[in-house]
Protein backbone atom coordinates (compact mmCIF):
# COMPACT_ATOMS: atom_id res chain seq x y z
CA UNK A 1 0.00 0.00 0.00
CA UNK A 2 1.40 3.42 -0.96
CA UNK A 3 1.40 6.53 1.33
CA UNK A 4 -0.93 7.92 -0.52
CA UNK A 5 -3.35 5.36 -0.42
CA UNK A 6 -2.49 5.19 3.36
CA UNK A 7 -3.36 8.63 3.97
CA UNK A 8 -6.53 8.31 2.35
CA UNK A 9 -7.51 5.30 4.76
CA UNK A 10 -6.44 7.53 7.58
CA UNK A 11 -8.40 10.89 6.81
CA UNK A 12 -11.06 8.33 5.84
CA UNK A 13 -11.31 6.44 9.48
CA UNK A 14 -10.26 9.68 11.29
CA UNK A 15 -13.72 11.73 9.10
CA UNK A 16 -15.89 8.38 10.16
CA UNK A 17 -15.06 8.40 13.99
CA UNK A 18 -15.27 12.67 14.16
CA UNK A 19 -18.42 13.32 11.67
CA UNK A 20 -21.31 11.32 13.92
CA UNK A 21 -19.94 13.22 16.96
CA UNK A 22 -19.94 17.11 14.96
CA UNK A 23 -23.74 16.33 13.65
CA UNK A 24 -25.07 15.86 17.62
CA UNK A 25 -22.82 18.69 18.90
CA UNK A 26 -25.31 20.62 21.04
CA UNK A 27 -25.08 23.96 22.36
CA UNK A 28 -23.60 23.75 25.69
CA UNK A 29 -25.66 25.22 28.48
CA UNK A 30 -24.95 26.12 32.16
CA UNK A 31 -27.27 24.36 34.97
CA UNK A 32 -28.63 27.48 35.55
CA UNK A 33 -30.28 27.63 31.62
CA UNK A 34 -32.03 24.10 32.26
CA UNK A 35 -35.48 23.79 33.38
CA UNK A 36 -36.69 20.99 35.52
CA UNK A 37 -40.40 20.33 36.47
CA UNK A 38 -41.48 20.95 40.16
CA UNK A 39 -40.68 18.49 42.41
CA UNK A 40 -37.88 16.31 40.06
CA UNK A 41 -35.56 16.33 43.25
CA UNK A 42 -37.58 15.11 46.02
CA UNK A 43 -36.79 11.81 46.27
CA UNK A 44 -33.06 13.16 45.71
CA UNK A 45 -32.87 16.19 48.32
CA UNK A 46 -31.35 15.68 51.46
CA UNK A 47 -32.47 16.34 54.66
CA UNK A 48 -31.42 19.68 56.75
CA UNK A 49 -31.42 20.23 60.04
CA UNK A 50 -33.05 23.31 62.02
CA UNK A 51 -30.74 26.19 63.06
CA UNK A 52 -31.37 27.01 66.17
CA UNK A 53 -29.57 30.36 66.44
CA UNK A 54 -30.35 33.37 65.31
CA UNK A 55 -26.93 34.44 64.32
CA UNK A 56 -26.62 34.08 60.31
CA UNK A 57 -22.91 33.67 61.01
CA UNK A 58 -23.40 30.64 63.85
CA UNK A 59 -24.92 27.53 62.40
CA UNK A 60 -26.37 25.65 65.49
CA UNK A 61 -27.84 22.52 65.66
CA UNK A 62 -29.00 19.94 67.56
CA UNK A 63 -27.87 16.06 66.18
CA UNK A 64 -29.05 12.81 67.53
CA UNK A 65 -28.18 9.48 66.04
CA UNK A 66 -31.00 7.05 67.03
CA UNK A 67 -32.49 3.89 65.25
CA UNK A 68 -35.19 5.22 63.29
CA UNK A 69 -37.96 2.93 60.89
CA UNK A 70 -37.22 4.18 57.56
CA UNK A 71 -39.43 2.79 54.64
CA UNK A 72 -36.25 1.79 52.15
CA UNK A 73 -38.12 0.29 49.86
CA UNK A 74 -42.00 0.93 48.91
CA UNK A 75 -43.91 -0.74 52.10
CA UNK A 76 -41.48 -2.04 53.82
CA UNK A 77 -39.50 -0.45 56.84
CA UNK A 78 -36.53 -1.65 58.56
CA UNK A 79 -35.20 0.02 61.79
CA UNK A 80 -31.94 1.95 60.71
CA UNK A 81 -29.24 3.87 62.66
CA UNK A 82 -30.03 7.25 61.69
CA UNK A 83 -28.10 10.84 62.57
CA UNK A 84 -31.26 13.44 62.28
CA UNK A 85 -33.49 10.84 62.00
CA UNK A 86 -32.43 10.53 58.00
CA UNK A 87 -30.29 8.13 55.66
CA UNK A 88 -28.28 9.76 54.80
CA UNK A 89 -27.49 12.27 57.65
CA UNK A 90 -28.21 15.64 57.08
CA UNK A 91 -26.80 18.19 54.77
CA UNK A 92 -25.28 21.11 56.64
CA UNK A 93 -24.95 24.33 54.52
CA UNK A 94 -22.44 26.72 55.86
CA UNK A 95 -19.80 29.38 54.09
CA UNK A 96 -16.54 30.14 54.81
CA UNK A 97 -16.22 32.11 58.07
CA UNK A 98 -19.61 30.68 59.20
CA UNK A 99 -19.37 29.01 62.80
CA UNK A 100 -21.23 25.55 62.89
CA UNK A 101 -22.11 24.26 66.82
CA UNK A 102 -23.33 20.59 66.75
CA UNK A 103 -25.10 19.48 70.07
CA UNK A 104 -24.82 15.26 69.58
CA UNK A 105 -27.02 12.79 71.69
CA UNK A 106 -25.97 9.36 71.06
CA UNK A 107 -29.38 7.26 71.55
CA UNK A 108 -27.95 4.25 69.79
CA UNK A 109 -27.25 1.29 71.87
CA UNK A 110 -23.60 1.29 70.72
CA UNK A 111 -21.03 3.86 70.58
CA UNK A 112 -21.00 6.24 67.88
CA UNK A 113 -18.81 8.96 66.04
CA UNK A 114 -19.18 11.33 63.22
CA UNK A 115 -17.26 12.15 60.05
CA UNK A 116 -17.75 15.55 58.56
CA UNK A 117 -16.86 15.91 55.04
CA UNK A 118 -16.52 19.07 53.66
CA UNK A 119 -15.77 20.73 56.81
CA UNK A 120 -11.89 21.39 58.46
CA UNK A 121 -12.15 20.20 61.74
CA UNK A 122 -9.06 18.89 63.96
CA UNK A 123 -8.06 15.77 63.35
CA UNK A 124 -9.52 14.81 67.07
CA UNK A 125 -12.74 15.31 66.19
CA UNK A 126 -13.23 13.72 62.88
CA UNK A 127 -14.61 10.33 63.47
CA UNK A 128 -12.25 7.30 63.90
CA UNK A 129 -13.23 6.37 67.28
CA UNK A 130 -9.98 4.31 69.14
CA UNK A 131 -7.75 6.42 66.70
CA UNK A 132 -8.23 10.06 66.79
CA UNK A 133 -10.43 10.34 69.17
CA UNK A 134 -12.63 8.58 71.81
CA UNK A 135 -15.84 6.85 71.05
CA UNK A 136 -19.33 8.94 71.24
CA UNK A 137 -20.92 6.71 73.87
CA UNK A 138 -24.61 6.53 74.20
CA UNK A 139 -26.19 8.62 76.36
Amino acid sequence: MDSLTRRTMSLTVLLCLCLPCASFAQEQLSALDVEQPDGWDADLVMAQPVDINPDPYILEFELEAKITDIEIEEGFTTPVWTYGESLPGPLIKAKVGDKVIVHFKNSLPESTSIHWHGLRVPNGMDGVPGVTQPPIEPG
